[in-house]
């Protein structure tokens, strides 16, 4: 099997036992799509690099197209109809190329790593603070009604 074809079955299986386990007037479902990496001129293994970006993606750039595992994501979200809820931070955070760790992971006295930049994992203070701050809204936009007295 594939590794396509093996996602979307994964995402089935989680569909499958969502439906059959989650009680949504008790439990909420939080499921988060993908953060990009943003490897320019290669990869993790060849030698990709982000540590010169300072600022984020212009407002008004287009992307190729949505990363392939949120196809099969939304439509297993989409079929448990409001047992879950999306967090779709892939466009959001596509902007953010200059948010990485980049080589800045290491101690200021220690070498440098140039051919292998982290161009996947995220600053922190920065935009998993933003993915948070989404979560928080989103529960307290739609609390659980209070319990009924037996």
């Amino acid at each position: 099997m594939g590794l396509r074809e093996g996602f979307a079955k994964s995402m089935q299986t989680w569909r499958k036992w969502v439906a059959a386990n989650i009680d949504p007037s008790k439990t909420r479902v939080f499921f988060r799509t993908y953060a990009p990496a943003h490897f320019i001129g290669g990869t993790w293994k060849t030698g990709g690099t982000c540590d010169n970006e300072t600022e984020p993606y212009e407002e008004r750039t287009k992307f190729e197209r949505e990363f392939w595992t949120n196809g099969p994501l939304l439509k297993q979200v989409e079929a448990l109809s409001g047992k879950v809820h999306l967090l779709d931070i892939t466009k959001l955070s596509s902007f953010r190329k200059d948010a990485h760790s980049s080589i800045y992971y290491v101690e200021s006295n220690q070498p440098r790593p140039f051919r292998r930049q982290d161009c996947s994992h995220w600053c922190l203070p920065g935009l998993p603070d933003t993915w948070n701050h989404l979560l928080y809204a989103t529960l307290i936009s739609a609390p659980f009604s209070s319990p009924q007295p037996l």
